[in-house]
């Protein structure tokens, strides 16, 4: 026997369902506590990761878009650029800031901290306004002064204001040796190697000095470079 709806009679069936529905979960209360429960166990890991993934994902991006360590573009290989490129290059809307660099074997220096042990450091050279200072608690160093970064702060057990001696090494001679201030120390975040930054005048100095040529500006002796002798004609005597 079948019986049909009426259009009077629909509302009060489609309300019977979630009724009868509730009644059965009442009825089977240890059941429907399981499954709740089950299904609970399965969502909320899920939840969970999807929002480590969500904020992780974040948190990359803000680091890759704000964070200037992340920014910074290194050439591949070691170029002579003139004063002009980088003129030119700094005027870019799309550039920060152009800073030249010296090559890595004159880079090499040793400093002595405050608890009186040499090692061995890269110097780095930066200008006013350079973003890795400046978003990283550091203020540019004057000709005298060097930020250090954090790895380098604990070797030297040197902090702001702290003074360090830097010496600069060429072949057999007696290394130079320049009494520095700390000027700032970066946070961890900008650079985990041990690291000095200095103007580009003094590292610029430190790479002429090292290839043996003399520094007139600072007293910082040295030899004048000889052109090569060559030949261009022979005379053949018989």
């Amino acid at each position: 026997m079948t019986q049909s709806l009426t259009p009077a009679s629909r509302p009060s069936q489609v309300a019977l369902v979630p009724r009868l529905a509730m009644k059965d979960l009442r009825h089977e209360l240890v059941l429907t506590a399981c499954t709740v429960l089950s299904l609970t166990a399965i969502i909320a890991p899920l939840l969970l990761l999807l929002g480590l993934k969500h904020g992780i994902v974040e948190n990359q991006l803000k680091r890759l878009v704000e964070d200037p360590a992340f920014r910074e573009i290194i050439p591949e290989k070691t170029q002579a650029l003139s004063a002009d490129w980088f003129q030119r290059i700094s005027e870019r809307e799309d550039v920060a800031i152009a800073i030249p660099s010296i090559l890595k074997g004159a880079s090499q220096i040793i400093a002595i901290g405050t608890n009186g042990k040499p090692d061995f450091f890269d110097i780095q050279s930066t200008l006013p306004g350079d973003p890795l200072l400046a978003e990283n608690g550091a203020q540019y160093p004057e000709g005298g002064e060097v930020v250090l970064s954090q790895s380098a702060s604990l070797k030297l057990d040197a902090g702001i204001g702290d003074r360090i001696t830097v010496q600069i090494s060429r072949g057999s001679s007696s290394p130079l040796k320049l009494d520095m201030m700390v000027k700032g120390v970066l946070k961890p975040r900008a650079d985990k190697l041990p690291r000095l930054y200095a103007s580009v005048d003094l590292v610029e100095d430190i790479e002429t000095y090292r290839s043996g040529s003399p520094v007139p500006r600072r007293n910082w002796p040295g030899k004048i470079p000889l052109p090569q002798e060559s030949f261009s004609h022979f005379l053949l005597i018989n």
